[in-house]
């Protein structure tokens, strides 16, 4: 929700996607991609920012970060062949997506290429799709809390209306981690 770029009203995509990537560091992962379209939306490009900031603050623990940018102009959300040819390159352990989407997408891709989930790579989406819980293995993911995004903005207009609100802000939703069966402990 923008207001004429006053206010900003958004979910937690950097910080969720910094959290996704440290856990799987923790995890044992020292190779590590993330998979998405930064020219797509802001969000996706602030989740990859998240990302490329936990691989540079665990750079000394030898861990590597890959970027497997695709162009979604045509709303594909998976460029099969790039993410072939980036794992041919430098395989990875850890596919870090901008969204479910794209994540399940690359599931049928990592099919392809003869590795399976999470045995030979951990899988994170981000929005929490029903698609994703369903899926085998289930996707790990963050939950979008849309009724929160719809009480913030609400609490925003009312405040705004009654003179109580700034006018100037950025209101950052937290998106709650939802840990599921495509993640693999390599520790």
């Amino acid at each position: 929700f923008h207001s004429d770029g006053v206010t900003k009203v958004k979910f937690s995509n950097y910080d969720s996607m910094y959290q996704a990537t440290e856990n799987l560091i923790a995890r044992g992962h020292r190779v590590l991609a993330f998979y998405g379209s930064d020219g797509h939306s802001t969000s996706f490009r602030e989740r990859h920012e998240g990302f490329l900031a936990c691989v540079e603050a665990h750079k000394s623990e030898n861990v590597v970060g890959l970027s497997i940018n695709f162009d979604n102009s045509l709303l594909n959300y998976a460029d099969d062949a790039l993410l072939e040819k980036a794992f041919q390159n430098q395989p990875f352990t850890a596919l870090v997506c901008a969204n479910d989407i794209i994540a399940l997408n690359a599931y049928k891709t990592l099919a392809k290429l003869g590795k399976k989930i999470p045995d030979d790579v951990s899988v994170v989406g981000f929005d929490n799709i029903k698609e994703g819980e369903l899926a085998d293995p289930p996707l790990s993911t963050f939950n979008v809390p849309r009724e929160e995004l719809g009480k913030e903005i609400a609490n925003y207009l009312i405040g705004m209306f009654s003179e109580r609100q700034l006018q100037y802000s950025q209101i950052v939703i937290h998106c709650p981690y939802i840990q599921r069966g495509s993640i693999k402990n390599l520790n």
